[in-house]
């Protein structure tokens, strides 16, 4: 009887340490929800990274773009400004104040034409 006795303590002592083990192994490994927490919590970040990016690239194409558009702006601008300038000269030579004085000078030439063209 007592090696059935041993037997049996033996036999509890086995189920007692299998039962610890497990037991250590659920504590050792963490439970599924926070094992899901930090899967979620991992994605999260990732995400949030792949925003970053995406918004720190939307930037630079932002900035580039105004600077295209300043370039472009300043390019205009200059043209325009020369245009107003030959506008300025245009007028000054075209100006109807201008006329008749503009008028007796071509009847003077073409009266010096003229009679240079006589005296050949």
């Amino acid at each position: 009887m007592e090696e059935q006795g041993k037997r049996a303590i033996e036999e509890e002592v086995k189920e007692a340490q299998s039962l610890r083990d497990s037991l250590q192994e659920e504590l050792d490994a963490p439970p599924d929800q926070v094992k899901c927490v930090c899967v979620l919590v991992h994605r999260q970040q990732q995400l949030n990274r792949k925003s970053e990016d995406l918004i720190e690239q939307y930037r630079c194409q932002i900035q580039e773009t105004k600077l295209k558009h300043r370039k472009h702006r300043m390019k205009f601008e200059n043209q325009l400004q020369q245009l107003i300038e030959q506008h300025k000269n245009l007028h000054s030579v075209f100006s109807p104040d201008r006329l008749p004085a503009e008028i007796e000078s071509v009847e003077n030439a073409k009266s010096q034409l003229l009679k240079a063209g006589k005296k050949l």
